[in-house]
């Protein structure tokens, strides 16, 4: 199994390929691309080294590609993950954003809505570029806003799935919260990607977030 990223040069990469090589799944290759390629070698390199020292240490080969057609080109799975503009045009979005008194975050309002018109344009050419070089693979979106950005790569590929990571997170810190398993609740949730609420928690049927609501200092605890 081959697994491409674009955006291989992102600060938590390492710890993709780390959890990915650590896993059971038959992966014999993760390719890395990023436009910044000083950065790609730096990331790159620390994902090997965490690669390395997974149990499963030497399974998986770490590539560090050239070019986007050289990185997906027989991938089997493409992650997506890019900021277009950087952390620079994140700050300058979200600050412009507060001084209107409007949150600023970058899949929601304001901030949202221009990281959206930056990053759409750009992520629907990889789409189109991953359906030529890898028609068989499946996109794995994480680029956020990402439900938009994921319904616009489906103008080019029927076959590409956005995930945000944000609600399971929450769900964990709620169970934990409450000294309950995450996998023995049920999470009554709604919304999309950074702009979500979880209506109620269940625990073998019975509605848990009274518990919460009369307990300030467990609430208070939760991210």
């Amino acid at each position: 199994m081959k697994i491409a990223v674009i955006g291989g040069g992102g600060v938590r990469m390492p710890l993709l390929v780390a959890g990915l090589t650590a896993s059971d799944l038959p992966i014999d290759e993760i390719a890395l691309y990023d436009i910044d390629g000083r950065r790609l070698r730096v990331i790159g390199g620390v994902a090997e080294a965490m690669a390395r020292s997974s149990p499963n240490q030497g399974r998986a080969r770490i590539a560090l590609s050239a070019s986007v057609d050289e990185c997906v080109s027989g991938a089997d799975f493409v992650f997506t993950s890019i900021r277009v503009g950087g952390i620079e045009r994140r700050v300058r979005d979200e600050a412009v954003a507060q001084r209107h008194g409007i949150a600023g975050q970058e899949t929601v309002g304001p901030a949202g809505f221009a990281m959206a018109a930056r990053t759409i344009p750009e992520m629907v050419r990889y789409a189109r570029q991953i359906a030529r070089a890898a028609p068989r693979a499946w996109i794995v979106n994480f680029t956020n806003p990402v439900g938009m950005v994921t319904e616009a790569m489906r103008s080019e590929t029927d076959r590409a799935i956005g995930i945000c990571d944000t609600p399971t997170e929450l769900f964990e810190q709620i169970a934990h919260a409450l000294d309950l398993r995450p996998g023995d609740c049920y999470f009554d949730y709604f919304g999309l990607n950074h702009l979500g609420w979880v209506r109620e928690v269940y625990a073998n049927g019975t509605p848990q977030l009274e518990r919460l609501w009369s307990a300030p200092e467990r609430l208070r605890g939760i991210y």
